[in-house]
Order: C-alpha cells, then sequence, then structure tokens
C-alpha cells in the first residue's frame, strides 16, 4: 500500500540511499504479513507491531539489529501515513525496540602488539616505559582495560628467576 509514494517521501526526507532501498522493503514485508494476518494497515495497532517483531524473531529467526531496522522501517512507515492523513496514530512507537547488539571488538595480530610494543620502547620516556609494560601485560593476559587502569605499584610481585 504505497510504497513506491513511501520511497519518494523518503527521498524527500533526503534520507540516505541504502534507507530509501531497505525502509520500502521492508514495510512491504510487513504489509504482507499483515494481508496473512486479514489485518490492513488501517487496522495496525500496537499488538500488531509486537506479534509481527515477535514473527521476525520466532519465525524469521531475524536477529536483534535486523528487528531494530524492521521497526525503524516501521515506524517511518506510520509516520508517512500520518502526514498523508490516512492514519491518526503510529503504532510503532508503542512497541520497544530490541536492544542493539555490538559486536565484539576485534583481536590484535601479534604483528600489531610488536608494533605497538616497538613503539613503545623506542620512547625511552617514564611514559614509553609504562606503555611498554601496559601493552605486556594486556597483550600476555588478555585482561580487560579497565583492570589494568585500576592496578597500582603494589599489585605486582618481583620473583627470583
Amino acid at each position: 500500500m504505497l510504497i513506491p509514494e513511501y520511497a519518494q517521501w523518503l527521498e524527500r526526507q533526503q534520507k540516505r540511499e541504502t534507507t530509501i532501498k531497505s525502509y520500502p522493503a521492508k514495510a512491504e514485508i510487513f504489509l504482507r504479513w499483515l494481508a496473512g494476518q486479514n489485518v490492513t494497515a488501517f487496522e495496525a495497532d500496537d499488538d500488531i507491531v509486537f506479534k509481527f517483531l515477535e514473527h521476525l524473531t520466532i519465525d524469521r529467526r531475524q536477529v536483534p539489529n535486523t528487528r531494530r531496522t524492521y521497526m525503524f522501517a516501521l515506524r517511518s512507515y506510520f509516520d508517512f501515513l500520518i502526514e498523508r492523513a490516512i492514519i491518526k496514530a503510529n503504532p510503532a512507537k508503542a512497541v520497544m525496540l530490541p536492544k542493539r547488539v555490538d559486536p565484539p571488538p576485534g583481536n590484535l595480530s601479534e604483528e600489531d602488539i610488536a608494533k605497538l610494543m616497538t613503539a613503545a620502547f623506542e620512547n625511552k620516556t617514564e611514559t614509553g616505559m609504562r606503555d611498554l609494560a601496559i601493552i605486556s601485560v594486556l597483550a600476555g593476559t588478555a585482561c580487560r582495560v579497565s583492570a589494568i587502569s585500576n592496578m597500582r605499584l603494589n599489585d605486582f610481585r618481583t620473583m627470583d628467576i
């Protein structure tokens, strides 16, 4: 329902090209799902939008970030319908967004660690030696940066070799 007009509306809103392509496609998937539920976009309420979110989770096995994108697309689509005076309220705004999941940070290669240690070692100042010690502990123990920042000199023991 009005998908080409929705895409043009997104263009007028100066959205990114990826948004202009993906949001109408996601709205169309929602509309097809609605038709299978014998519901129109005019009749959609927050319960229906929540059921669609469940459908994305359970039936389509979509990850949280993809479900978030669907919800942003639906919120935008319903805003478009409100602006066109087709509906009065945005049912998607009453549904909580899935929590965003960020991928874990990547690991440094041994070569990258060696470069960092060399740069710190070549800086023959107290700061350079401190940095070398920090990099060595991080690389050798895989502890968190917060653990390093809370360490004090008394936390270290010297051992006779």
